[in-house]
């Protein structure tokens, strides 16, 4: 059986060997100028991991550089515990900031896909769900429709479609009647 760790999961990727081990890899179309970063870096005996959490320490408040590491701890999530955790710790702070760190605009696709990946995981399924606000009860009345806000809907259908849950929209739908 194929591990985890070996599978591709983005074209291009540059995974880096030593003695016929695999020491790191650096998935996606990069510059040069990353590109020799990273080969720095692996030869200072720091891995990409280790090189974005760096980056989230030295700024806790870039959401980019939290978006790369989250990605990064979801690709490590099915063969170890702590990335899971870790990555849990991203998405949540990601998703409390998604809207003044313009997370619904500039990286949308990006949060999107992060999101996605995390439901696909079922450490990380579960928090998904906790964040995704309940869906309308059936027999909803007009008044209880005006009383949510467009941050709730917006909230409600993002997850639900990260969850590919596609009952649950249909039901909200179903309750907007």
């Amino acid at each position: 059986p194929q591990s985890m760790s070996s599978l591709t999961t983005s074209i291009p990727l540059v995974i880096a060997y030593r003695n016929g081990s695999e020491l790191d890899r650096l998935p996606s179309l990069r510059s040069a100028d990353e590109l020799l970063k990273w080969f720095d870096a692996i030869h200072g005996g720091s891995t990409r991991l280790e090189t974005l959490r760096g980056a989230v320490r030295a700024d806790p408040e870039s959401a980019a550089a939290r978006l790369e590491l989250a990605q990064e701890l979801l690709r490590r999530a099915p063969d170890a515990e702590r990335s899971a955790t870790e990555a849990r710790e991203q998405i949540l702070w990601l998703w409390e900031h998604r809207d003044d760190r313009g997370l619904t605009d500039s990286h949308s696709h990006q949060f999107s896909s992060l999101l996605r990946a995390a439901a696909a995981n079922p450490k990380l399924r579960e928090t998904l769900v906790s964040l995704r606000p309940a869906p309308l009860p059936p027999k909803t009345t007009p008044a209880d429709v005006r009383s949510l806000t467009a941050g709730q809907l917006d909230d409600f259908f993002t997850l639900s479609a990260a969850l590919n849950d596609q009952p649950a929209i249909a039901d909200m739908f179903g309750s907007l009647d």
